[in-house]
């Protein structure tokens, strides 16, 4: 879980955790980095729409290939 607060999840930072299902992000989210969520297979969906954010950075999803559902609105 990131903390109310943050504004960016930063390059790499959960690259290739495989475990990781379930990722809860802060309405002050602006940022995605490059990689950040990479290789992490066990995702299935993102809630987006609580945050920030309006555009991912390239390769911040890339690899998670049981990502089912990414929620914007």
């Amino acid at each position: 879980e990131f903390g109310e607060g943050v504004k960016t999840v930063g390059k790499y930072v959960l690259r290739n955790c495989y475990k990781l299902k379930i990722v809860n992000l802060p309405s002050t989210l602006t940022t995605i980095g490059r990689f950040a969520f990479s290789g992490s297979t066990g995702l299935t969906e993102l809630d987006l729409s609580s945050t920030s954010i309006s555009a991912l950075t390239s390769y911040s999803l890339d690899g998670n290939i049981y990502l089912e559902k990414i929620k914007c609105f």
